[in-house]
């Protein structure tokens, strides 16, 4: 395995800070007192300004996108997330590790008939391995 190169911090780092403005804006769709201008927010705001499609914040799944948005992550990569499930998620508006990192377990509950195979296959933890830059359990 090579060194991570100064590309790959980079995207580290954003992954790391936009899981914590999904949390985040997850919190006031909630009603949630927070911080609301710490340094990770403000860095997320900026990193979701930048992007072509505009997010909207939904009451039980938090961030979700109404078109993919142009830095999305291929949801197949989660062991037990085939096609059908990426499908799925992607017409709810989700396309990326972070969004499923920040998963609750009433997100889960309201999934239907991939609540089992979330919980089972765990794609909440494999999604924030993937968003923390560390590899997926075997």
């Amino acid at each position: 395995m090579s060194a991570p190169d100064q590309t790959d911090h980079e995207v580290g780092e954003a992954s790391r800070r936009l899981v914590a403005y999904y949390f985040y804006l997850n919190r006031i769709g909630k009603g949630i007192d927070g911080d609301a201008e710490d340094d990770w927010s403000a860095a997320g705001k900026h990193f979701v300004a930048a992007e072509s499609s505009a997010p909207r914040v939904d009451a039980l799944l938090g961030i979700v996108y109404p078109d993919r948005p142009e830095n999305w992550d291929a949801l197949t990569q989660i062991d037990g997330l085939d096609e059908d499930a990426e499908a799925f998620l992607n017409g709810r508006g989700i396309y990326r590790f972070a969004q499923i990192a920040s998963w609750t377990p009433e997100v889960v509950a309201a999934l239907g008939q991939f609540a089992q195979r979330v919980t089972e296959s765990d794609w909440i933890g494999q999604a924030r391995e993937r968003v923390l830059g560390r590899p997926a359990a075997a």
